[in-house]
């Protein structure tokens, strides 16, 4: 079935082809849309990507409600389990995204998705690819393969340490580990000085 005018619905206007519990149960979550962006971000997600995941979670939940009808559980607990879930599809996603940008040589550090990019400065986007992949390659060079994963995770996407770990199949003590040997390396004065001029931004 079309999710015909799904996103204005999502994000703010009242679903109309839901039954009238299904609808009051919409009402409902839609009530207390504080305490899931906090849900959502005491699972680890950024705090730049929680409308992202709630608004996820309010799909995945009105799909559920025109397909099955309301929930037999309180509706406020099924949510939160939806945003749960939501928030470890994102982490999840993230995670894979930055492990394969780090492993393929060839790749710029560039999420087209979410504006990540390497920028002489925050004002000026570097254009050229060439300075992409120069920008990439000094951090190939100073950072091991898993202390780049760490870093991106931590730097461009606001992820704490606990959640990296579960992303990447490390403890939280040693995620703080790989940051801190991460950020001193680029505190070493041949590094600062190949990378002057650069800061990872996201928009």
């Amino acid at each position: 079935m079309a999710d015909a005018h799904l996103s204005s619905r999502v994000l703010g206007d009242p679903p109309t082809d839901l039954s009238l519990t299904a609808q009051s149960q919409w009402n409902q979550i839609s009530q207390h849309e504080k305490r899931f962006r906090g849900i959502i971000r005491g699972s680890g997600v950024g705090r730049e990507y929680i409308e992202e995941v709630l608004s996820t979670a309010r799909v995945n939940f009105y799909r559920h409600l025109r397909s099955n009808g309301p929930v037999s559980d309180s509706p406020i607990a099924y949510f939160t389990m939806v945003c749960k879930n939501a928030s470890y599809d994102h982490l999840k996603g993230l995670a894979k995204k930055v492990e394969s940008l780090v492993a393929d040589s060839r790749s710029l550090l560039e999420d087209p998705e979410r504006g990540l990019y390497i920028a002489r400065s925050s004002a000026d986007l570097v254009e050229d690819a060439e300075e992409l992949q120069r920008g990439l390659k000094i951090l190939k060079d100073a950072f091991t393969s898993h202390e780049l994963t760490v870093w991106v995770l931590a730097e461009a996407y606001d992820l704490d340490s606990p959640t990296i770990a579960e992303h990447t199949g490390s403890t939280a003590g040693a995620v703080r580990q790989t940051l801190k040997r991460a950020r001193d390396k680029l505190k070493h004065p041949k590094v600062k000085r190949k990378l002057f001029g650069y800061t990872l931004a996201t928009d």
